[in-house]
């Protein structure tokens, strides 16, 4: 079974697939199969694709590509545009018949006032071309407005396909028999599940198991759509009418938190008022402020949690996967997953990593979400490590590491503005997800949560230390220390800080967290050992003295290079922030092969990432006008199993790897942010010498709107 999961903020569509190995089995081995790509079909074998999708520039007018790969584990390479289809207008749904002969296309109105038809190719072969494409006639007694999401079935002697009745104005599925004439089919009429005319859209039909597969609007969702989830009724005799069916996987080990009567297991942290109302756990703040949480008795490490929740209008909350007991009332050093109201979200500026299904003040939500007040919404995570998972309804919003979070602690619910409700909470602590497909299978989004996580054993990390991170005091007095000097603190002149001072660095919490320690013999109260602390991404932490003081000071960096994991993470490609990596670049549009391997580059300007026009210390080389292309190289000994991108575009940005499409970054970010790198583009990256190659483009800039680029790709070992 293959989809489409599409992230409604940036436009940005991917294909998935997942299989099972018997008809009664879960759907599992769910993995991304092809970037860029929408309303896409498989050939019966499952080695070709054809897809809808985008040119490289912007503007550019809906294509259909196609693809073949190898086989069916593989993932696809890039679409290229099927020639013999660019006449086509507005291309949807595509089918193709099981030995990928004939293509099925609906060509979508580009306009209210005009009308859709549904297309037919044939190709005489896999590998030849198509044939020009036919108006396909459809007839029957329906009263039909438009046609929608064709397929076929029975080896070519019906179609499926969704029609839009003038009253009322909804959609329903249709069952059509082929008729002598291979350009018309007749006796269209509607498809029953119950002896109810099927009302949903994209329709498809598996004859070997009688199932019949199609998806409708997630409970809750009203016009315009954004969730949808996959149902499956199983056919009764000959042909797609059947009843709703649950094929369901056990959930092993999953172990309620909540009895649904009291607050028993539980902790108040400081003065909210927590109830126990109609089954549900209810928090309020009178005075719309944090004044404290509803934790957990027990710790948890390593586990999966899910509950529901429900808002009132602006309401404000959160949960915490790892919290602790003798924290503030706010506990805003815990790590929150956000939880904000539509409402409050439209009504109130949040940075883009304070937002609704964020990791709050620290890692941005991979979509935008809104969930309503009044309404259930279902929150599932996964923490792992320090490496967090979190689907909202359905939609995964986060899959990052997450170096704030300690190794243990507790559950911890937020009310923060207005009252908030919980129900059905349950954990279970083998965070390993199994594949469902219940009546109704969740939204597409979260198939991702089915991919499991491979257990293994690690060495304890080993920190290579290289750089220099500057101490700047009082905001005046900035002190560097020169890490690969020994880390003695310094001033910027090379002389010592102090008569005696000196700084060590140390391994604490089982290798995971390098500290950089110093003491200052003069100052009050004897020895003062302050302390830095770095994760292995080098990111930096408040540091506290002896006395649990804040350090009366701040860190900036890194300065040139950065603090890095070897045993953890790398880079193949270092960003600007972390270091001073240099790339060919030029502002006006180059030769059609500027992206390759072979392209000779050398006329082109040498400069230091990243590259923007914004008043900002992550600028190194300045760009003014609308657009840039970069080049550079990068050398690796064999392709990684996994890597991420680190990216700051603003706006448009399009990463190239060895001359092929590898990524898209639409819209913009305000700030380094890590992606997952999907398995198409990993499979560009080659043992040797790379080329990447960049174009971003800035909307207006000549309104004073800001634009900035920077590319890193960091790997985990």
């Amino acid at each position: 079974i293959w989809w489409t999961r599409e992230n409604f903020s940036d436009n940005r569509s991917q294909i998935f697939q997942a299989s099972r190995q018997n008809i009664d089995d879960s759907f599992s081995e769910i993995r991304m199969v092809l970037n860029d790509a929408r309303m896409a079909c498989l050939s019966g074998d499952g080695l070709e694709i054809i897809g809808v999708f985008d040119g490289d520039d912007d503007g550019k007018k809906d294509e259909l590509g196609s693809s073949r790969r190898s086989g069916r584990e593989e993932v696809f390479p890039v679409l290229r545009v099927i020639s013999e289809f660019s006449s086509i207008q507005n291309p949807k749904g595509t089918a193709l018949s099981a030995d990928g002969r004939k293509l099925l296309i609906l060509s979508a109105p580009v306009s209210a006032s005009g009308t859709s038809e549904v297309l037919i190719s044939e190709s005489a072969a896999n590998d030849s071309g198509w044939t020009a494409p036919k108006p396909l006639a459809i007839r029957g007694p329906l009263t039909v407005k438009a046609w929608t999401w064709p397929s076929f079935i029975n080896d070519e002697t019906q179609i499926l396909l969704g029609y839009w009745s003038e009253s009322p104005t909804t959609e329903w599925t249709a069952i059509a028999d082929a008729t002598a004439n291979e350009h018309q089919f007749e006796n269209a009429r509607p498809v029953l599940i119950d002896g109810q005319q099927l009302n949903t859209r994209a329709v498809r039909y598996c004859a070997a198991s009688g199932e019949l597969f199609y998806s409708r609007p997630a409970k809750g969702e009203t016009p315009p759509y954004t969730q949808w989830q996959l149902w499956v009724a199983d056919a009764e005799g000959t042909g797609p009418v059947g009843t709703a069916s649950t094929v369901r996987a056990a959930e092993p080990d999953w172990r309620d938190l909540f009895n649904g009567r009291d607050l028993t297991g539980w902790r108040r942290l400081g003065t909210s008022d927590w109830a126990v109302n109609g089954g549900a756990i209810t928090g309020i703040t009178r005075d719309g402020q944090i004044r404290g949480w509803l934790m957990s008795e027990d710790e948890y490490s390593d586990y999966e949690l899910e509950l529901e929740y429900k808002m009132s209008e602006q309401c404000n909350s959160g949960v915490c996967p790892r919290a602790w007991f003798d924290a503030e009332e706010k506990g805003s050093q815990f790590g929150e997953i956000q939880l904000l109201e539509a409402k409050n979200e439209q009504t109130t500026t949040y940075a883009s990593n304070s937002r609704n299904g964020s990791l709050f003040g620290h890692v941005e939500p991979e979509v935008r979400l809104s969930t309503a007040a009044g309404k259930w919404h279902t929150l599932r995570y996964t923490v792992k490590g320090r490496h967090l998972r979190v689907t909202i309804n359905g939609t995964q919003v986060l899959d990052a590491d997450v170096p704030i979070l300690r190794s243990s602690g507790h559950i911890a619910l937020q009310p923060n503005k207005s009252e908030v409700a919980f129900r059905n909470i349950r954990i279970r602590s083998d965070s390993e997800s199994h594949g469902q497909m219940p009546s109704a299978i969740s939204s597409v989004g979260s198939f991702s949560a089915g991919s499991k996580e491979v257990k293994t054993t690690t060495a304890p990390p080993s920190f290579s230390v290289v750089g220099r991170w500057e101490h700047v005091v009082n905001g005046t007095d900035r002190y560097i220390n020169d890490l690969q000097a020994g880390g003695v603190v310094t001033r910027p002149d090379g002389s010592l800080q102090k008569p005696g001072t000196s700084a060590t660095w140390a391994l604490e919490e089982n290798g995971k967290t390098l500290v950089l320690k110093w003491r200052s013999p003069g100052a009050p109260g004897g020895v003062w050992i302050d302390s830095l602390r770095l994760a292995p991404d080098g990111k930096s932490y408040s540091g506290r003295n002896q006395t649990g003081a804040a350090i009366a000071g701040r860190f900036v960096g890194p300065v040139g290079s950065s603090v890095t994991a070897t045993s953890k993470q790398r880079y193949l490609l270092a960003p600007g922030s972390v270091a001073s990596t240099k790339w060919r670049y030029v502002t006006k549009t180059p030769a059609p092969n500027w992206n390759e391997s072979g392209f000779d580059d050398s006329s082109w300007q040498v400069g230091t990432a990243g590259f923007g026009s914004r008043t900002s210390k992550a600028i190194r080389t300045g760009w003014n006008v609308d657009t840039i292309y970069l080049r550079t190289t990068f050398d690796v000994a064999s392709t990684p199993r996994r890597a991420k991108w680190v990216i700051y575009h603003d706006d448009d940005a399009i990463v190239y790897l060895n001359g092929q499409v590898a990524e898209r970054f639409r819209g913009y970010n305000t700030g380094h942010s890590i992606r997952s790198m999907s398995s198409q583009a990993l499979r560009l990256i080659r043992p040797g010498t790379n080329t990447i190659a960049v174009y971003c483009r800035n909307l207006d800039p000549d309104k004073g709107n800001p634009g900035f680029i920077d590319v890193g790709i960091q790997v985990d070992e």
